[in-house]
């Protein structure tokens, strides 16, 4: 777990992170976020450096305490029907914070997330095969592929994080084509993936590969 930061770095963290997910990097200015976080921009720049360094730290920032949160939370589940619950609804949590940036930075490749953050997803990832493990030694899930689970859970939570300005453009030009289920919030849509991946896991294959 990475060292506790000071309140002041934490603030101009914290309004880095709003800021990159409003606008992207290309869009957040230095002095907005200076002003946001009650700082002055030579201390910006003395506590983290220039933008490029502040978005690596604000990647670094999110990455790390998604991962020490799922450490922290999902093992304190007993089964692992339990612990994947958890694991899908503090993913869920984050998403509204990870997601902007995140698809950003899938978009080009990732090229600016530093080492320790893919370290930080590895133990995201890491976490979930763990529980998967489990569930298939307990017998209650088949064995399957932890990051392609991953991918679906991740990819269903952030695309539908950052996707309801759209949908509701959808929904006001075309009325008769949407309905209430298209506009769940994010806890909900976290129980429907859960539900779906549940039951994936809970039942082997009929299309001939090993259970």
């Amino acid at each position: 777990m990475p060292p506790k930061k000071d309140q002041r770095q934490q603030a101009i963290l914290l309004a880095a992170t709003e800021a990159f997910k409003e606008k992207g990097f290309e869009g957040a200015r230095m002095d907005q976020i200076a002003t946001a976080a009650k700082v002055n921009k030579a201390t910006l720049y003395y506590r983290i450096g220039d933008k490029a360094a502040l978005y690596a730290a604000v990647l670094d920032f999110i990455l790390a305490e998604i991962a020490d949160t799922i450490e922290n939370n999902v093992q304190k589940s007993n089964s692992a029907e339990e612990k994947l619950k958890q694991y899908i609804f503090l993913l869920a949590k984050h998403s509204q914070q990870f997601a902007p940036i995140m698809l950003r930075e899938l978009a080009s490749g990732g090229k600016t997330i530093s080492d320790q953050a893919l370290k930080h997803m590895g133990r995201i990832v890491e976490s979930l095969r763990q529980l998967l493990q489990q569930g298939v030694e307990s017998g209650d899930f088949r064995a399957t592929n932890p990051f392609i689970i991953h991918m679906m859970v991740i990819g269903g939570l952030s695309i539908y994080a950052t996707n309801q300005p759209l949908r509701q453009r959808s929904a006001k030009q075309h009325p008769n084509e949407h309905h209430p289920e298209h506009f769940i919030n994010q806890q909900q849509a976290a129980e429907e993936i859960y539900d779906h991946i549940l039951t994936s896991l809970s039942h082997p294959s009929t299309s001939g590969k090993k259970p």
